[in-house]
């Protein structure tokens, strides 16, 4: 692959990883400029391997993420429109943060969806809006039960 390849590919893959982030914030969380970002974004410049390894980082993906070849499913190209291994690896880092009340939340609604049980997936799925807004906010909602 051409150097002007590879920026570019590179390029392509910060931007898309980074979503609805900014530059200027994932500049700040990787400890870089955020005309570096925009930078590598363009295909303008290759970053360094270890400032992959920042942006990887910043954005809770492990520091070889960038580089990885990826199919089309992991690339995000599929019909749903979202990229279950970025989600995924965003889910971990995110729990690994949660009190251990929040854990338990989350590992009950895992033994209800494994459960392949109608009735409690609908009253999950009913009540989903709920939960994922108690563990964004870490608040414990008392009224629910959450």
């Amino acid at each position: 692959m051409e150097d002007i390849d590879l920026k570019k590919e590179i390029g392509k893959k910060i931007r898309r990883l980074r979503g609805k982030i900014k530059q200027k914030d994932l500049a700040e969380k990787a400890g870089i400029n955020k005309v570096q970002i925009s930078c590598y974004e363009r295909g303008v410049n290759l970053p360094e391997p270890e400032t992959l390894k920042k942006i990887a980082r910043a954005l809770g993906l492990p520091p070889d993420f960038i580089l990885r070849e990826e199919s089309e499913w992991e690339m995000g190209k599929h019909k749903e429109g979202f990229d279950p291994a970025i989600l995924i690896q965003q889910m971990k880092e995110e729990f690994k943060t949660l009190p251990i009340e929040r854990k338990k939340i989350i590992d009950n609604v895992r033994k209800i969806l494994e459960s392949n049980n109608e009735w409690w997936i609908h009253a999950l799925m009913a009540s989903t809006e709920g939960i994922v807004e108690a563990i964004r906010t870490k608040k414990p909602n008392r009224k629910e039960g959450i």
